[in-house]
Formats: C-alpha cells, sequence, structure tokens
C-alpha cells in the first residue's frame, strides 16, 4: 500500500510520457515494442494492467502515408495526443542509444542504458547487436560508434570514429 501512495504522489507532478514512432510509406515499424513499453509504463508508473494495443489508436492520415513520417504519442493514464509530421534526420544522442564495433567484433551496446530503446531491443532480439559491459575506458577499444532509435536504424546512422570521441574519466 506505501508503494501505491508513492506511486500517486511522484505521477501527480509528472510530465506526459512521450513515445516515438518511425512510419515508413505509412507503415508503423516495430509497433509490438512500442506497444509494449507503452502498457509496461502503463503498469510499473499508473498501476494499469488493462493493455491497449496502439493500432487501434495510430490511424496514419493520407498526407503521411509517402516518406518517413514522426509519429510522436503523448501519454500518461490514457493516450492524449498523436501527431504526425515529416521527418528530418538528424543524430541526436539525447535521444538515443550507442552501439559500438571493432574490427573484429559485432556491434555491442552497453548492458547498462537510461532507457531501453526499442530499436535497441529489436536489434537485440534478431541478434544484429549483443549487450556487454562497456565502461568509458573500455571505449578506446572499439573502432566505431553509432547512434539509435526508434526513428534511426544502424544503416541510417553516421559512422563516429572512436577516436574522434573527446571524454573524461573522473
Amino acid at each position: 500500500m506505501q508503494n501505491q501512495s508513492i506511486r500517486n504522489s511522484l505521477v501527480r507532478y509528472m510530465s506526459l510520457l512521450v513515445e516515438t514512432i518511425r512510419i515508413n510509406d505509412g507503415v508503423p515499424l516495430n509497433l509490438e515494442y512500442h506497444t509494449q513499453r507503452i502498457n509496461r509504463s502503463l503498469s510499473e508508473l499508473f498501476g494499469i494492467k488493462k493493455e491497449i494495443n496502439l493500432r487501434s489508436f495510430i490511424k496514419v492520415p493520407g498526407d503521411a502515408l509517402t516518406g518517413v513520417v514522426k509519429c510522436r504519442i503523448e501519454y500518461d493514464r490514457k493516450i492524449r495526443k498523436i501527431e504526425f509530421q515529416p521527418y528530418c534526420f538528424r543524430t541526436d544522442s539525447y535521444y538515443a542509444n550507442c552501439i559500438f564495433i571493432s574490427a573484429h567484433s559485432s556491434w555491442v551496446t552497453p548492458d547498462s542504458c537510461l532507457l531501453k530503446g526499442t530499436r535497441r531491443s529489436l536489434l537485440l532480439d534478431k541478434g544484429l547487436i549483443r549487450e556487454e559491459r562497456v565502461t568509458v575506458s573500455d571505449i578506446k577499444k572499439f573502432t566505431e560508434a553509432r547512434l539509435i532509435n526508434a526513428m534511426i536504424d544502424i544503416d541510417d546512422s553516421e559512422s563516429i570514429p572512436v577516436n574522434n570521441i573527446k571524454y573524461f574519466v573522473c
């Protein structure tokens, strides 16, 4: 009961949650991963056990049926707003997971991250990347880094030579 009280206090001051979904030529990508994350958030933050089906909420408008479109869903206890806008590619680590590769290895993503993104989860499930403990001092062992998120797949992301990454170890 105490956990419920704490959750209610925290939720009262919380902003809306946001889910971003890539739409390719009118088709929402990785929808099952986005649905899982929204339902997990509803359960953990609001105690809502009834799952929603995003397919019944996302209706791609006619002007979003070609090209790459960003679908942005704002929600708390319920879906508050769904909007669609043409996507302008940008590399932004604020909303991304990092992946690394060396000359003799496969793509690696750190096993600890701030957000287990939907693209990250999909690539892990497909075996295209693997989780590994990566510390700041480990970064120099890799040759390349890339950023991935719901809108940016591995092949969409620019290669970042690891020797160009500046970091500080405290």
